[in-house]
């Protein structure tokens, strides 16, 4: 097989004339240096079966209008993108050099690349499309840098191997699905900046321990924590308002948790087979209208419910929290009867 060869474009959409048929098939190692577009992306993704190491990072891409792209229709691509499915189910590469000028990394752009282990994302890119790096089972390291200020939905989906992971500052929201799957990802930084967990978010992430929740989340998504098995606590900010259905389902190690006093919502299965649950912290003195399945399968013999001063009756005498055998008021510790 080739092992390398160095290739400069002068225009875009002339990569594959440069390479004959027996280079394309055994080529391992290709550097390309001028300028490229989304035909010669495509060319790359379809026509180089065996490539392991791609450097486009000495490239200019130029904008392309026309049906010979990435995509599978005519399509707009824009001059400084990583467009959508550029290198969608290239599982032989290993490692892919950027370059410094890129903005956005579309979506689906590294989809399936299952033998990509690490990625160095430019600084100058501030959009992560949808699904850009799912699927990705290899994938350990990846760093984003501050300038980026969108992650699209199922960015990361079951990136299987992808331990930790830091949100850049100027993210505002983690969407649906972003981390879903990324089974050991155990460590996690989200920016304060940060007002809604999506849907999903962070479902099946089985190693996750611990996280903290920026003070300016609002709302914590439909199964955002589904299946995090090893989460032991979560304290919730004073700005939550609204906990999604099956949120922390199945979370069967978490312990504690505590609800702020600006919470108004909680979904149905919230808290479903939160088997360990022992003691949840109640700012608010007047109960949550709460879902009859909001806490099924946690042990409400042992759990205690620790609640404002004045308030134990209240919720003794409310549906569903009064399904707690244990009702304490936290200022005087005085179990209600």
């Amino acid at each position: 097989m080739t092992t390398n060869n160095h290739i400069h474009v002068n225009a875009g959409g002339e990569l594959s004339a440069t390479l004959v048929s027996a280079e394309k098939d055994n080529l391992i190692s290709l550097t390309v240096t001028g300028t490229i577009d989304a035909r010669d992306l495509k060319f790359i993704r379809d026509h180089l079966p065996h490539l392991s190491d791609l450097d486009i990072s000495h490239t200019a891409i130029a904008a392309y209008h026309g049906s010979d792209g990435t995509n599978t229709i005519y399509g707009c691509y824009s001059a400084n993108d990583i467009p959508k499915h550029a290198f969608l189910g290239m599982s032989s590469v290993r490692s892919i050099k950027l370059p410094g000028t890129i903005t956005t990394i579309g979506t689906g752009a590294f989809k399936s690349c299952r033998g990509l282990t690490s990625l160095a994302v430019p600084a100058s890119v501030t959009f992560i499309g949808e699904g850009a790096f799912s699927d990705c089972t290899n994938l350990t390291e990846i760093k984003l840098s501050d300038a980026v200020s969108w992650i699209g939905d199922w960015a990361f989906m079951d990136c299987k191997k992808l331990s930790y992971f830091t949100v850049p500052e100027a993210v505002t929201s983690i969407g649906m699905g972003v981390f879903f799957g990324c089974s050991k990802l155990n460590s996690m930084i989200i920016p304060d900046a940060v007002t809604l967990i999506g849907c999903y978010a962070f479902s099946g992430c089985k190693a996750l321990t611990s996280i903290s929740i920026p003070s300016a989340a609002s709302l914590i998504g439909d199964w955002a924590f589904l299946d995090c098995v090893k989460l032991r606590q979560i304290t919730l900010p004073d700005a939550v308002m609204s906990i999604g259905k099956g949120a922390f389902s199945n979370c069967q190690t978490l312990t504690l948790v505590t609800l702020p006093g600006h919470v108004v919502s909680i979904g149905e299965n919230a808290f479903c087979d939160c088997t360990e649950l022992s003691s949840i912290l109640i700012d608010t003195a007047q109960p949550i209208v709460l879902p009859s399945n909001a806490f099924v399968f946690v042990n409400k013999d042992t759990c205690t419910l620790n609640v404002p001063s004045g308030s134990g009756l209240a919720y003794r005498t409310a549906p569903v929290w009064n399904e707690f055998s244990r009702i304490i008021e936290k200022n005087n510790c005085a179990q209600e009867d």
